[in-house]
């Protein structure tokens, strides 16, 4: 079954696929989640720029009003995406694993070195 709320893209040329993208949508929020965009670096210009603009349309479509884009690994690589393709540069995104948690007939994790 397909989920309204996730848009995947995929984009090919004649050797085959260059590019793809995902993104969310935040219902709540009425906003659009771009939490992947990866392009070949040797595939034509405007590719990301195709990316951008149907996950744009597919948030007009949905009524959301703002569109985040997760950005690149580095600093100046995720200013310059901000600046090429109209967003603002707002936060860093930070990860940790997500702790394993005990069974409760086990006690908590501090309750055991």
């Amino acid at each position: 079954m397909a989920d309204p709320t996730i848009l995947v893209l995929a984009v090919y040329d004649s050797k085959g696929l260059i590019g793809h993208g995902v993104a969310n949508l935040l219902v709540d929020q009425h906003e659009v989640f771009v939490n992947q965009c990866d392009v070949d670096p040797a595939s034509p210009p405007g590719v990301v720029d195709t990316l951008i603009e149907q996950c744009n349309n597919w948030g007009n479509e949905h009524k959301a009003t703002i569109m985040r884009f997760e950005s690149p690994t580095d600093l100046h690589t995720a200013r310059a995406w901000a600046k090429r393709y109209g967003f603002k540069l707002v936060s860093y995104e930070m990860e940790r694993p997500i702790h394993v948690q005990q069974k409760e007939n086990q006690g908590h994790a501090a309750d055991h070195p």
